[in-house]
C-alpha cells in the first residue's frame, strides 16, 4: 500500500490566495501556520476536525470600529476585513467560506448579519449620529462582501484529497500521503474520525455475496471502489460518468447505498435524481457536493438529459436557491442512483449512453437469505477502512486513467438503449420491412405519414414524451433510416414498407417462439 506520513513541520507564516476587492487585487494574510517545506502549510486549529466550527460574530473585533462615510461599500470591506483578520474567507457558488478547525466550512448569512448589525451605531465621520443600519442596508453589505471576495475557481485549485479528525490525505497517481491540516488545501470535507489504512473485509465478505455467480465480479467491485474514492476526492467529473445500481428488489442494492452514504463525508451528499436536474432549485443543492446518491430512482423518463450530462461532465450549470439569486458553479459531484428498472429516455446519443455505468444485482436475498441489520453493523465497524479502500480505488483510477469496465456493463448499456429507443421498438411493433436494393423509393412510406402512425402508436401506449417530427426524421437517422424524395420529388419517403400477410405471420411465430424461450 502507498501510504506515507509526512513530518518535521516548521514554525512560519501563510499566505492565502488573493481575491478581488473593488476591481483591485487584495492579498490577505493567514495567522500563524507551520509550513512543510513544501508550500503547504499546517493549521494548529485542526486537531478535531468534523463538526465543530460555530458561530465567530461572538468574538470581540479588536479596536473601535470608525467608517468614514458608512455606505455599503465601505461596511462590506470592514466585514470582510474582520473576518479575513481570523482566517482566509472566501465567497464561491454561492456561498461564504471560512477555513475553521482544519477545513473550509460554509458561513452562514445569518450569522454575517449579525456581525454587520454589531456596526450600528459606531462612529462616522461624517454623521455625528453615528452608524445607521437598515434590513436592506444589512443585507446590501453582504451582497457586496460577496462580489468582493469571489473566486469561482478557488476549490478547482484543491489538492486531490480529503480531510480526517487528525490529518489531510492527499491522493495522487503515485501514493497516498498523510500531511497535517492546512488551509493552502482548500478542503472543504473531513471525516470525523482518524485515517486508518485496514481492509473492510466485511464490506468484501457483502460483494462476494451479492456477486457470487457473476463472472465479472472482481471488476463490478472495482468500479464500485473507483466511484466512491474518486467522489472523495472532488474529481469524479473528471471522468464523467454516473454509475446505476440496477436490479429487482432484495438483491444488496440498498445494503450499498446505506454504507456508501455512511462513509461519505458530513454534508458532502444531495439527493438530485437525473430526471430533476432540469430544475435550477435542485440544481443549487448540487453545487460543492461530493455525491449525488439516489438510492430509489423514479422511473420517469430521463427527459432532462442535457442537464444530466452538463453535471456528470462538470460543465458550467446556472442554478437557484430559494429565494435567492442565481448563480453560476462547476459541479464536482459523483453520480450514484439505484433502480429496479432502468428509466425509458428520448435521447440516443453518443454523449448520453458514454455515461452510463450500469451494474446490475442479479441474486434474491429474500426470507432466510436476507441479512437485515447487515447495513449498520458493516458501518458501525468498518467505516474507516471502507474510507481507506475508496481511496485506493481512487488511486488506481487516477493512475490507470479510466474506470474497470465490467463485460456486463457494455452487454446491458446496449440492452438498455435498444429497449429506451422508443422509435426501434415503433418499427419492430410494426414489423416495418425495408425495401429491396431494386425497389422503388416511391413504394416506400410517406415520413409525414410514417410519423403521425409513431404518435398514435406513442399516444396508446402513453410514452411520456412522443418526438416532434424534426426529432422522429433525426432518431430514425441514427438507425440507419433517411427519408429521400420519390421519383416524383413531391414526398419524401422511408425506404421502408408495410409487411404483407405472409411477412406478418412469420414475425409472429418467431416472436412466439422468443416467449417460450424466455
Amino acid at each position: 500500500m502507498d501510504t506515507q506520513t509526512e513530518e518535521g513541520a516548521t514554525t512560519g507564516g501563510s499566505r492565502a490566495p488573493k481575491s478581488r476587492k473593488n476591481g483591485t487585487s487584495e492579498s490577505y494574510t493567514a495567522p500563524a501556520a507551520k509550513s512543510n517545506g513544501d508550500g503547504t502549510g499546517s493549521d494548529t486549529s485542526g486537531a478535531h476536525v468534523a463538526g465543530e466550527g460555530g458561530d465567530d460574530t461572538k468574538q470581540d473585533p479588536g479596536e473601535a470600529v470608525t467608517f468614514k462615510s458608512g455606505d455599503h461599500t465601505e461596511v462590506a470591506e470592514r466585514l470582510v476585513s474582520d473576518r479575513r483578520s481570523r482566517a482566509p474567507f472566501v465567497y464561491v457558488d454561492g456561498d461564504f467560506y471560512q477555513y475553521r478547525a482544519g477545513i473550509f466550512r460554509p458561513v452562514r448569512r445569518a450569522e454575517l448579519s449579525r456581525q454587520v448589525q454589531r456596526y450600528a451605531r459606531c462612529r462616522v465621520e461624517v454623521d455625528p449620529r453615528g452608524l445607521r443600519l437598515r434590513k436592506s442596508d444589512v443585507v446590501g453589505s453582504i451582497d457586496l462582501a460577496a462580489d468582493q471576495i469571489e473566486e469561482p475557481d478557488f476549490f478547482e485549485k484543491a489538492r486531490a484529497g480529503i480531510g480526517f479528525k487528525d490529518c489531510f490525505v492527499e491522493v495522487t497517481a503515485e501514493e497516498i500521503v498523510r500531511r497535517p491540516h492546512s488551509e493552502r488545501h482548500r478542503a472543504r470535507y473531513a471525516h470525523p474520525f482518524e485515517y486508518a489504512d485496514a481492509e473492510p473485509t466485511r464490506l468484501l465478505d457483502y460483494f462476494d455475496g451479492v456477486f457470487r455467480d457473476d463472472t465479472d465480479a472482481s471488476d463490478k467491485v472495482r468500479v464500485i471502489q473507483e466511484c466512491i474514492g474518486i467522489s472523495m476526492l472532488g474529481k469524479a467529473t473528471d471522468y464523467q460518468k454516473a454509475v446505476l445500481l440496477v436490479g429487482e428488489g432484495a438483491n444488496g442494492k440498498g445494503v450499498l447505498t446505506k454504507i456508501v452514504g455512511a462513509c461519505m463525508p458530513p454534508d458532502s451528499v444531495c439527493v438530485v435524481p437525473p430526471q430533476r436536474l432540469g430544475d435550477e432549485y435542485r440544481r443549487a443543492t448540487l453545487a460543492g457536493k461530493l455525491l449525488n446518491l439516489v438510492a430509489e430512482l423514479p422511473a420517469r423518463d430521463f427527459a432532462e438529459s442535457e442537464s444530466f450530462k452538463a453535471a456528470v461532465a462538470g460543465d458550467l450549470m446556472d442554478a437557484r436557491p430559494i429565494r435567492c439569486a442565481p448563480f453560476m458553479f462547476k459541479p464536482i459531484a459523483g453520480h450514484i442512483y439505484s433502480a429496479n428498472k432502468l428509466p425509458g429516455t428520448t435521447d440516443q446519443t453518443h454523449g448520453f449512453w458514454r455515461r452510463m455505468f450500469p451494474v446490475s444485482f442479479t441474486r434474491a436475498f429474500d426470507g432466510a437469505d436476507a441479512d437485515v441489520g447487515l447495513a449498520e453493523r458493516i458501518i458501525e465497524t468498518e467505516r474507516s477502512a471502507i474510507v481507506a479502500w475508496a481511496l485506493r480505488g481512487a488511486q488506481r483510477l487516477l493512475r490507470v486513467g479510466r474506470y474497470t469496465a465490467p463485460a456486463s456493463s457494455a452487454r446491458d448499456v446496449e440492452a438498455w438503449r435498444q429497449a429506451a429507443d422508443d422509435v426501434r421498438t415503433f418499427i419492430e411493433v410494426l414489423a416495418l420491412v425495408k425495401l429491396g436494393p431494386n425497389e422503388r423509393q416511391d413504394h416506400g412510406i410517406i415520413a409525414g405519414k410514417l410519423h403521425d402512425l409513431f404518435c398514435a402508436w406513442g399516444t396508446e401506449h402513453r410514452i411520456e414524451k412522443v418526438l416532434s417530427r424534426k426529432a422522429f426524421g433525426a432518431r430514425m437517422g441514427l438507425i440507419g433510416f433517411t427519408a429521400c424524395h420519390d421519383e416524383s420529388g413531391r414526398s419524401r419517403r422511408y425506404r421502408l414498407r408495410h409487411p404483407t400477410q405472409e411477412e406478418r405471420e412469420a414475425v409472429e411465430r418467431e416472436r412466439a417462439k422468443e416467449v417460450q424461450r424466455v
